[in-house]
């Protein structure tokens, strides 16, 4: 699924619920998030998917061990939008930088327009092998417009690369993996760039 961006965009929890929905803890958070599936044949995937009914519960437990919502939150500009998304130079820089340095656990959300957020988890070694049994450190991502469910895809990043799950749920022809990447590439980039706050909304975010 390809966005484009627009800088001017105004983050709010109504353009962005995600960002809420990934600050909650498991004293606050609802026992239901409201989201929207497209159709029938995506919610009979994403009940059966582990992966994602996992994915938000496990950032409340790591919200609430961290005592605060210790997620990394990042808007992409227009520019850094076309970059991360089309520029192969740019991206392969990034995916180098990424597994030639330290990999630290972080957990979401990438935010560009029209609402559109990648919901992501990286998990350190140590807790991939605690939480999913595997060796190496377990990424899952989940696309959303809003509060519209678009796909999902979970993997494993090991020395030799990405080790893409089979369960992965993709709607507007995204290719295997491309979730994945994008996040990759984009944590990648802000890595060692500065939280601001926001108005309107209560989390930092790193602005690309």
């Amino acid at each position: 699924m390809k966005f484009s961006n627009n800088s001017k965009m105004k983050i709010t929890y109504h353009s962005y619920p995600m960002l809420l929905h990934t600050s909650f803890d498991k004293e606050n958070a609802p026992d239901v998030l409201p989201f929207v599936m497209p159709d029938e044949k995506t919610i009979k995937k994403v009940q059966a998917n582990k992966g994602f009914q996992q994915l938000l519960p496990t950032i409340a437990i790591k919200n609430t061990v961290a005592g605060k919502n210790a997620t990394t939150n990042i808007y992409l500009s227009d520019t850094t939008f076309q970059k991360v998304e089309y520029d192969e130079y740019f991206r392969n820089t990034q995916f180098r930088q990424f597994f030639t340095s330290s990999i630290k656990p972080k957990y979401g959300t990438i935010l560009m327009k029209e609402g559109a957020t990648y919901v992501y988890m990286l998990l350190s070694k140590q807790e991939t092998k605690g939480l999913k049994n595997l060796d190496g450190c377990y990424i899952a991502v989940a696309l959303f417009i809003r509060d519209v469910f678009l796909g999902f895809e979970e993997g494993v990043i090991t020395n030799n690369g990405i080790e893409v799950n089979q369960t992965g749920i993709y709607n507007g022809g995204m290719d295997i993996g491309g979730y994945i990447s994008f996040v990759i590439i984009t944590l990648s980039h802000a890595e060692g760039k500065t939280f601001k706050l926001v108005e309107c909304v209560s989390e930092k975010i790193i602005s690309l």
